[in-house]
């Protein structure tokens, strides 16, 4: 049997665009109660992951505020994430 090694997949945004992975939203209250996917809110605060080469503002690491609406979703390999443009992105979170 000949064994092959999987390619690690790279995404790799072009011009001004970032991928960014959202944080996952809570299933579950502290007390117990399930929360259906319908009333659950989508998280807006996201983590940069790559950033394309015109990038001015962002790097890998970040941690930003994505507006519900902005980017493109994808999946790649069973990991979801979004694609957005770099001036989409109005703040970008750091500890003091």
């Amino acid at each position: 049997m000949v064994r092959t090694k999987k390619k690690k997949i790279q995404v790799e945004p072009l011009g001004r665009r970032v991928v960014v992975l959202r944080k996952e939203s809570l299933e579950v209250t502290e007390s117990g109660i399930i929360i259906p996917d319908a009333a659950q809110e989508v998280e807006s605060e996201a983590t940069v992951v790559s950033v394309g080469e015109d990038c001015k503002w962002l790097q890998v690491g970040d941690v930003i505020l994505l507006p519900y609406a902005c980017g493109t979703a994808i999946n790649v390999r069973g990991q979801d994430a979004v694609v957005a443009l770099e001036e989409d992105i109005q703040v970008r979170i750091r500890e003091a």
